[in-house]
């Protein structure tokens, strides 16, 4: 491989953060745009992640991440590839994100975070407590970064963390945005930000679409072939399910108005997907039977 190919190469599956793979992908990610569209301000963040994309995330730490972009900003200038307009002009925008699509503002003082919640959770709207942790400036020394600071070591930046307690809204969405005001971060001045929670929906039991919902339910072999009646979990309770006989993998029944709560007062539906298992232990009679069932259908 040329220097080049191994530049390329290196750029393109290095681990830059948030799950993300490369500078095509980080930029997906942070601005939901194709790394070709960005502009100079967004090329120099991505450009500072190096290494330690965990650690100048830009949802968590957007002050260190608007230090280093400034920094790479810099080098850039010192070694005459931008404009000194260019600097001037980079170096004064506001640094935005876009978590899954959505265009945020994401000013220095307010703080992003995903909220992973559940369908029970979508359903039920209940109190959720979330840890929060962003940097801001140091309360003691101001972010000046003048001589020593003991509780920022010098860096301008102190880490804060705190639990925050809020409601989920009734009918919220997989990408939607949770305002949580006044529960950011500070500045010298007084000014608190905001945190902005974005919904995740994560669950074990279904998958979603839209306001249905799709649960897989396992079927031994016999149980597929005779059909048979199960009990099967849903948000609304246990309910009995018929399956009819000659019952293939992949089936699709469905439940209606077992899904998730409408604004109109109407629900969505339940979809069951079969999904037929062999167990992990045969006992000799079984595989026997197996193998005269083969010897009929030969």
């Amino acid at each position: 491989f040329s220097k080049q190919k191994i530049l390329e190469l290196y750029v393109n599956k290095i681990y830059l953060g948030e799950g993300s793979y490369g500078a095509q992908t980080i930029a997906k990610t942070y601005f939901d745009k194709p790394l070709k569209e960005l502009d100079l301000s967004q090329l120099a963040i991505i450009a500072g992640l190096g290494q330690a994309g965990s650690y100048y995330n830009l949802y968590d730490r957007p002050d260190v991440v608007k230090i280093r972009r400034n920094q790479v900003l810099a080098s850039a200038y010192k070694n005459d590839k931008i404009t000194k307009k260019e600097y001037d002009m980079c170096i004064k925008e506001f640094l935005y994100v876009s978590p899954q699509g959505k265009d945020i503002e994401s000013p220095i003082l307010n703080a992003l975070k995903y909220a992973n919640l559940s369908i029970n959770d979508i359903i039920n709207a209940p109190k959720k407590t979330i840890t929060i942790s962003a940097y801001q400036q140091c309360s003691s020394c101001h972010g000046s970064r003048q001589g020593f600071c003991s509780n920022c070591s010098g860096t301008g930046l102190e880490k804060i963390t705190k639990n925050i307690t809020f409601q989920v809204p009734k009918f919220v969405k997989a990408g939607q945005k949770i305002r949580l005001k006044g529960e950011g971060k500070k500045d010298a001045y007084g000014r608190v930000g905001d945190v902005y929670l974005v919904v995740k929906i994560q669950d074990k039991e279904y998958d979603f679409d839209g306001d249905n919902l799709i649960k897989d339910v396992e079927l031994l072999p016999y149980e597929a072939v005779l059909g048979c009646e199960k009990q099967i979990l849903t948000p609304s309770g246990k309910v009995k399910v018929k399956f009819p006989a000659k019952t293939s993998s992949g089936k699709k029944l469905r439940l209606k108005e077992m899904g998730l709560n409408q604004k109109n007062g109407q629900k969505g539906d339940l979809e069951i997907r079969v999904k037929i298992v062999v167990p992990d232990e045969l006992s000799d009679e079984a595989i026997k039977l197996y193998e005269k069932l083969k010897q009929i259908n030969s």
